[in-house]
């Protein structure tokens, strides 16, 4: 950034030795770069009374049985992303005359928007496995049945922008009031104004919802003179949202103003100087980045049942499953520098100058994450006959245990907001009458998490019957919630501000 300065500078001077002119000058740039960049995702699954059915006969007929499995699945990605490498520059030079007003603008602003959404729906859907073994031993498969919703979102910017202006006003002036001995009073004032903003957006949405409406999901074995394992029955509805929303600011703002003073005295400058010249600079940077994911599972009357008849060496797992899941960050590495030069020299004028700086730098992070998993009357029910042969010891060494039976309703949240800001704000005046500085540089980081399990009516029953048999698995049921909040910033911020 300074080697950027002081080319500027070097050619404003260049630009003020070769002018010569005398009347006043009307000098405007405008500068502005906008980058916008944005990414939609929707993904949306429904079903509505499906029925996925597996009756299998094995007589005489050993071996294992496949799966079967019902799925219902919604995934939506989105990713906006740009690398911010812009550069503006604005020289003004003016030499001699009277007073003229030079005025720059220079704008960029960059906005990134990521919203992914998927939304898995399922009615009455019917998931059934009915086996039938006579004396045909192997192992069962598993009965799944599954409904999903996955959003993803993603908003960066690299942004390396680079802003600088310099304006000069130098040399001679015109007499705009001629007293009684003859001798000029001073030329006309001057006016230099800069403006430069630099404004960076990053916002990244995600959504899954994933709703079953009195799903079932039952396996009925029946096994006679069929010795094997029993495959597991697993009933879940799941959602997962992820946003992440990041920025690193490298934004660069130099401006440099003079008026008379040092490039007066290059130039020639009368003995009774020139009125008060005005110099003004506004510089803005801000920095917000928001991210944002919901995950929300419900269940209306789920029922997963696991009824094994006959004998068999252990039962399968018996699982019934509501989760979702939110995540989301926001952050931004902040590297913004601000630098303002202000140069009035040279005594002599009846009025004096006016200097005017401002620097403002502004960093936002919001991160929101809700997770919801909701449960209306679930049932999850392993239940069966177990008929084993106590005809030796050894029958009764091959007569199993019977699986876990497990209900869960779970629901997390997590949120990120973070900042390293190590901005740097410069400003330097020198001369004029009025000297006014104001610099102010503003964090905000916020993170807001919430998790929320609900069940209604919940049921997990473990009913076995055991002839000759084993031991029984373990039944739990559980419901959970957990959220995680954290916002941090690492504050590196140095101002200073120096008027002579």
């Amino acid at each position: 950034m300074q080697r950027s300065v002081l080319a500027s500078l070097s050619a404003v001077v260049l630009l003020l030795c070769l002018g010569a002119g005398t009347a006043s000058a009307q000098q405007a740039i405008g500068q502005k770069n906008d980058s916008s960049q944005e990414a939609t995702s929707e993904a949306e699954s429904t079903q509505t009374h499906p029925t996925n059915t597996n009756i299998s006969v094995r007589i005489f007929s050993p071996g294992d049985q496949g799966d079967v499995e019902q799925s219902n699945e919604s995934e939506a990605s989105s990713a906006a992303g740009n690398v911010n490498a812009t550069g503006q520059t604005a020289l003004q030079g003016g030499a001699g005359g009277s007073g003229g007003t030079q005025a720059i603008g220079q704008k960029n602003s960059n906005d990134q928007d990521a919203k992914s959404e998927a939304e898995s729906t399922q009615t009455h859907p019917t998931n059934t496995n009915v086996p039938v073994r006579i004396f045909s031993g192997g192992k069962d498969g598993d009965v799944e049945q599954s409904n999903e919703s996955e959003a993803k979102s993603k908003a960066g910017n690299l942004n390396l922008t680079g802003q600088g202006a310099a304006q000069g006003q130098g040399g001679g002036r015109v007499p705009v009031r001629v007293r009684e001995d003859g001798c000029g009073c001073g030329g006309a004032p001057s006016v230099q104004a800069i403006g430069q903003k630099n404004a960076n957006d990053q916002d990244a949405d995600s959504e899954a919802e994933s709703k079953q409406d009195h799903p079932k999901n039952t396996n009925t074995p029946v096994r006679v003179f069929s010795p094997g394992g029993g495959g597991d029955v697993e009933q879940s509805n799941e959602s997962e949202a992820k946003s992440a929303a990041g920025n690193a600011n490298l934004t660069k703002q130099a401006a440099g103003q003079f008026a008379g003073g040092v490039l007066g005295e290059i130039l020639g400058r009368g003995p009774n100087g020139g009125v008060g010249n005005t110099q003004a600079t506004g510089q803005g940077n801000g920095n917000e980045q928001g991210a944002g994911s919901e995950g929300e599972s419900k269940q209306e009357k789920p029922s997963n049942a696991s009824a094994p008849a006959g004998g068999s060496r252990g039962g399968g797992n018996t699982e019934q499953e509501n989760e979702s899941e939110a995540g989301s960050a926001a952050g931004n590495a902040n590297l913004t520098g601000q630098g303002v030069l202000q140069a009035q020299l040279g005594g002599g004028s009846s009025y004096p100058g006016v200097q005017a700086v401002g620097q403002k730098n502004s960093n936002d992070q919001d991160a929101t994450s809700e997770a919801e998993s909701e449960q209306v009357h679930p049932t999850n029910v392993n239940g069966g006959v177990d008929i084993g042969c106590g005809c030796d010891r050894m029958a009764l060494k091959r007569s199993g245990g019977g699986g876990d039976v497990e209900q869960s309703n779970e629901s997390e949240a997590k949120s990120l907001a973070g900042n390293l800001n190590a901005t740097h704000q410069l400003a330097l005046q020198l001369g004029g009458g009025t000297q006014a500085i104001g610099q102010k540089n503003a964090n905000d980081q916020d993170a807001d998490s919430e998790a929320e399990s609900e069940q209604v009516g919940a049921k997990n029953a473990n009913v076995p019957v055991w002839v000759f048999g084993g031991a029984s698995g373990d039944p739990e049921q559980s419901n959970e919630s957990a959220a995680k909040s954290l916002g941090l910033n690492l504050n590196a911020t140095k101002q200073l501000a120096a008027q002579f």
